[in-house]
């Protein structure tokens, strides 16, 4: 009887090769692995702490704003940003603390995103507002 495990297939039962006749001749390469240094690091606390509204961005409004999902005016599009920024910077991060509804799109309150303080979204909007300039 065959001691290798699963020997109930039969298909590849017979002129099998020894394993004990396999030999290595290479290696699978890795990867490199890219290490941050602590200057790049520092560099990207510096910006954050420059523009705190830029991770949040990122992380939680980058999910609509940077493609128009729902009508949501994409970063950048300097136009869309003028025709809500008439209303006063304060009214736009309001609706985005609160939602708002419009031809124009909807807001859900704080993007969807509970968690996020009223300054986080409200650092997060002038972010947004200052890279469509």
């Amino acid at each position: 009887p065959d001691p290798r495990p699963d020997t109930n297939n039969t298909r590849c039962m017979e002129n099998c090769r020894d394993p004990n006749s396999i030999t290595i001749t290479s290696e699978v390469e890795s990867a490199p692995i890219e290490v941050e240094t602590a200057d790049s690091a520092q560099a990207d606390i510096a910006h954050e702490e420059e523009d705190p509204g830029q991770a949040i961005y990122q992380q939680y409004c980058s999910i609509c704003h940077a493609a128009g999902v729902a009508g949501a005016p994409r970063v950048g599009d300097s136009d869309a940003w003028q025709a809500r920024l008439e209303k006063g910077l304060g009214t736009v991060i309001k609706n985005a603390i609160e939602g708002t509804s419009s031809e124009s799109g909807v807001m859900p309150p704080k993007g969807g995103f509970a968690q996020l303080s009223d300054d986080e979204v409200g650092e997060a909007v002038k972010h947004m507002v200052e890279d469509s300039r």
